[in-house]
């Protein structure tokens, strides 16, 4: 997966490991604390209520739309205001965009099939022409942002200026500029495809279970009531969490993880090299009799705080001595996103 990968976002910490992904991850973590999060609501929350006209725009013409699309726009829109302070209209962040869609769309179907039919794939090229182009657009598009930031720093206070921020806790050098072009490229890479895809099943599942529709509009009219959503509000809606953390379960955006063994073990009875593959896959685990009551069935209360404690929540691993759980969304322990 990493060759997908390694032509967009080069050396970063989505595919680094050891001493230099601890370095990486430590100055990129204070750019997604509670605080800065909270702080970037206020971008959140305008692209949503932009992108709420256009949505009541189509549903009062009574005409069919590609939810999946609208959502796609959503999610890149919220990334390009948080992250860079630049909403999708503008012209470069349009740019990333469509370029950025060519990639998810075509690169990574590329390297999955090369790895599920390896060795009959082995002579097709690694990627197509008009994905390395693709890759070369969006990086020269980030290198732009990144320069803007770089030249007038005064004038932002976003993740991408908290990244620029950053220094190594050892050296106290910043990221260069070619790691700031990699590490930004992550969160758009990350949080675009994979957000709008749990959005589309969210929205699916309120049209398919109208009484819980019901339900969310009251909590929130409740919570909320005439004022504008805040940050803080998010976090007193137990039943509208556990609604999405249902549809999370039913319909994990990420269906598989990639995982290379680092050292030899014995999982569940079998036997693990080291340097062996291993695939995790959330969609298995999340609908496992062994693991879940009635499996199948869309019911949001499990993930209610008073029974969400009650779960069967996984296996003691042998590798680390603790419970795994086994819903699994953007991985686990050091590497979860």
């Amino acid at each position: 997966m990493v060759s997908a990968l390694e032509h967009l976002i080069g050396d970063s910490i989505f595919v680094t490991d050891g001493e230099r992904w601890k370095r990486q991850r430590a100055m990129i973590d204070p750019a997604f604390s509670h605080m800065r999060i909270s702080h970037a609501f206020s971008a959140m929350k305008a692209a949503v209520d932009d992108h709420l006209l256009t949505l009541r725009e189509k549903a009062a013409s009574g005409e069919a739309f590609s939810l999946d699309l609208a959502m796609s726009h959503l999610t890149a829109d919220i990334i390009c205001r948080t992250v860079f302070s630049t909403p999708l209209q503008t012209g470069v962040a349009v740019d990333v965009f469509e370029d950025f869609t060519l990639f998810e769309r075509s690169a990574v179907q590329v390297d999955v099939l090369r790895l599920i039919f390896k060795p009959a794939w082995s002579d097709i090229p690694q990627q197509p022409p008009e994905v390395l182009a693709a890759c070369e657009r969006i990086r020269r598009h980030l290198g732009t942002l990144v320069d803007s930031h770089l030249d007038n720093p005064e004038a932002f206070d976003d993740i991408a200026s908290s990244v620029i921020a950053a220094r190594d806790q050892e050296t106290g050098e910043p990221f260069s500029r070619e790691e700031l072009i990699d590490q930004l490229g992550v969160f758009f890479l990350a949080g675009h495809e994979t957000t709008a895809s749990a959005l589309t099943w969210a929205f699916y599942m309120l049209a398919d279970q109208p009484h819980w529709l019901a339900r969310l509009r009251e909590e929130i009219a409740t919570v909320v009531g005439d004022a504008p959503m805040s940050f803080e509000h998010t976090r007193q809606l137990p039943l509208t969490k556990a609604f999405f953390k249902e549809t999370l379960r039913l319909y994990p955006p990420i269906t598989f993880m990639p995982r290379v063994a680092l050292r030899e073990a014995t999982v569940g009875g079998r036997r693990l090299r080291k340097g062996a593959l291993v695939m995790i896959a959330p969609w298995t685990l999340q609908r496992h009799s062994k693991w879940w009551p009635d499996p199948h069935a869309f019911k949001p209360e499990r993930f209610l705080p008073e029974q969400e404690a009650t779960l069967v929540q996984g296996l003691t691993s042998p590798l680390v001595k603790v419970r795994i759980p086994v819903w699994v969304q953007a991985s686990r322990r050091p590497r979860a996103c």
